[in-house]
């Protein structure tokens, strides 16, 4: 069995380091920018609503 690595994209932007990753076989669990319009082009490339507009500073969830 093979196994898969998962990653955490922080400050993903519109994705281009996710894209990297996901070519290379890893699977991106989520990403987070604090940038809302990044975020929004992110989950319309992507897809998916794995992208969260978040200040990864902050200790809110």
């Amino acid at each position: 069995m093979e196994q898969q690595f998962s990653i955490i994209d922080i400050f993903c932007g519109i994705g281009g380091m996710s894209k990297g990753f996901l070519d290379a076989g890893y699977q991106v669990k989520e990403a987070i920018d604090l940038d809302k319009e990044k975020v929004s082009i992110y989950n319309s490339i992507f897809g998916e609503n794995i992208a969260k507009c978040q200040d990864i500073c902050s200790s809110n969830e």
